[in-house]
C-alpha cells in the first residue's frame, strides 16, 4: 500500500514510489481514480506492477526521507486563479 500524505498528486506518488512520472497513469487506472483527482491525505492506494522502475530515484527519496506533494488545492488554485493582482501577494505570505 502507499500512503497519501497532504499534497500529494497521483505524478508525485507516482515518482516517490516507481521513480517514473509515467507510473501515475498505472496507478490511477489500478485504483480507480482519475489523474487530476485530489487525493486525501491519510488514505491508500494499492502498489501497481510497473516495469522498470528507476530504484536510484526511489532510494534517493527513500533515504533522504522526501515526499514530493506539489498538487494545488481548490483553496490555493483560487488565490492562484484570482485577476486581481492585489490578492497575489497572499500566495507568498
Amino acid at each position: 500500500m502507499i500512503a497519501i500524505r497532504p499534497q500529494q498528486s497521483m505524478t508525485d506518488l507516482a515518482v516517490q514510489t516507481y521513480g517514473r512520472p509515467e507510473a501515475a497513469v498505472q496507478m490511477a487506472l489500478d485504483n480507480d481514480q482519475s489523474l487530476t483527482d485530489e487525493l486525501v491525505p491519510g488514505a491508500e492506494l494499492l502498489e501497481v506492477e510497473f516495469e522498470n522502475p528507476k530504484t536510484e530515484i526511489t532510494a534517493f527519496y527513500s533515504k533522504k526521507e522526501i515526499y514530493p506533494a506539489t498538487a494545488i488545492t481548490d483553496g490555493e488554485s483560487e488565490i492562484i486563479d484570482n485577476n486581481d493582482p492585489c490578492n497575489l501577494c497572499k500566495c507568498f505570505t
